[in-house]
């Protein structure tokens, strides 16, 4: 039963309220006086249109009492609406000439205004009876007029009819994963195969960028070992003395007296001399890597290029990317794909990626992991030379020089060929 239904600025009513109350209510009036406006606000409640003409900002309400298990209690609930001790609140604004509706306090379509208005009123027009226009009261009013017999079989064809709703749903949502199994594996099928023609090592990208910086910067680099290794070694023609020199002067100039505070200044002096010698030692050995190959910067940023590439799609370094390879290879055999033939035999070039691969960081020397350099050594070749160097094992000449594995050229290397095989080989220190 409508309890209360409140009006305001709807055609020449600004503001009413009318209250019908139980029984029988009559509106009665002279022409013009509003009447046709509470029937317009009452099908304005219910989700039917008005002219936005005399609906500019209306604002309708409508509140009724209705039973606990009355359908339209359970459409507002289901639609996230709230009905309170039995009493249910509807409204209907109209602002810029856009219709707004609301239910238990919910925004919702309009549509489900008419449908629980179908639960609520029955409007008698002069030409009709507005509920029995509506396809859903007539089906039902038929179907009470089959009689019980009807009722039974009608009873069985929904349930049959939901059993099949049910189906049709399950096969559709079957076609649906189907479908989108087969586009997972695409993409992982690819994403594999990218992966595979870059050919990421662990730890080869902060390797690369290192040399990058390096050879950007050679000029300055350069210059600078040479002055710190002149002055810790001093130059060649011995006219400039370098600190360690110098040092092991002062530790002769100081020996043999027989002083405890002399002889351990000059302990002290020794010490500080052969640890000057191995920092020149080490300035020398830097300074013999910087040398500049023709084409190498261009390769350098090509390759950081690619493997930043694979960062952004599939993981933040290379260690991660490498791991998502090996998910996905994972889950593309789950689905019943076949992944790359690399990923799958050990030893392959991503292996890695396929779960066989036990390359760590520590392996990878500054220039290990390149793909294709300028003058064609390939990525493998130097990650696998990391343990075993082209002129012996762990990167030292054959010879057992420490001289090499600096990069320097001692008695013990048989020509500079053979230490650039080291540099190409990818072992630096």
């Amino acid at each position: 039963m409508i309890v209360e239904l409140r009006i305001e600025h709807l055609g020449v009513i600004a503001s009413a309220t009318v209250r019908p109350g139980p029984g029988f209510t009559a509106l009665t009036g002279e022409t013009g006086a509003g009447k046709t406006m509470v029937l317009s606000a009452l099908e304005m409640l219910l989700g039917g249109r008005v002219d936005s003409a005399i609906a500019e900002d209306a604002s309708i309400q409508g509140l009724w009492e209705v039973p606990a298990g009355s359908p339209a209690v359970q459409m507002i609930r289901d639609a996230g609406g709230a009905v309170d001790d039995g009493e249910l609140l509807l409204g209907r604004t109209a602002t810029n000439g856009r219709l707004r509706a609301f239910a238990g306090g919910r925004m919702v379509p309009a549509t489900l205004l008419a449908e629980i208005g179908e639960h609520l009123v029955t409007i008698h027009g002069q030409t009709s009876q507005q509920r029995l226009r509506n396809p859903s009261a007539q089906r039902r009013a038929l179907d009470r007029y089959g009689g019980p017999d009807h009722l039974h079989l009608l009873a069985e064809h929904r349930a049959a009819f939901r059993d099949w709703q049910r189906v049709a749903d399950a096969l559709q949502a079957a076609r649906s994963g189907q479908q989108q199994n087969h586009q997972r594996m695409l993409f992982l099928q690819s994403a594999l195969e990218e992966i595979e023609r870059a050919d990421p090592q662990p730890g080869e990208t902060e390797a690369l960028r290192t040399e990058h910086n390096r050879l950007a910067n050679l000029a300055d680099l350069t210059a600078a070992t040479a002055a710190a290794g002149q002055a810790v070694l001093g130059d060649d023609t011995g006219e400039s003395p370098g600190a360690a020199h110098l040092l092991h002067l002062a530790a002769r100039d100081l020996a043999g007296f027989d002083d405890p505070e002399f002889a351990a200044l000059h302990e002290r002096l020794v010490s500080l001399a052969e640890e000057v010698s191995e920092a020149g030692r080490q300035i020398s050995g830097l300074g013999d890597q910087l040398a500049d190959e023709p084409g190498r910067l261009e390769w350098l940023n090509q390759r950081l290029h690619e493997l930043s590439v694979l960062h952004s799609r599939y993981g933040p370094d290379d260690v991660a990317v490498l791991q998502w390879a090996k998910e996905a290879a994972a889950e593309l055999v789950a689905l019943g794909g076949q992944r790359p033939r690399s990923l799958g035999r050990p030893g392959g070039k991503a292996q890695a990626a396929a779960g066989q691969g036990d390359l760590g960081i520590e392996r990878l020397p500054a220039r290990a992991g390149r793909t294709s350099g300028p003058r064609g050594h390939s990525g493998a070749a130097a990650v696998g030379d990391a343990q075993r160097g082209p002129c012996g094992e762990g990167g030292r000449c054959r010879t057992g020089s420490r001289g090499c594995r600096r990069r320097r050229l001692p008695a013990g290397c048989p020509s500079r060929r053979h230490a650039r095989s080291h540099r190409q080989g990818g072992i630096w220190r």
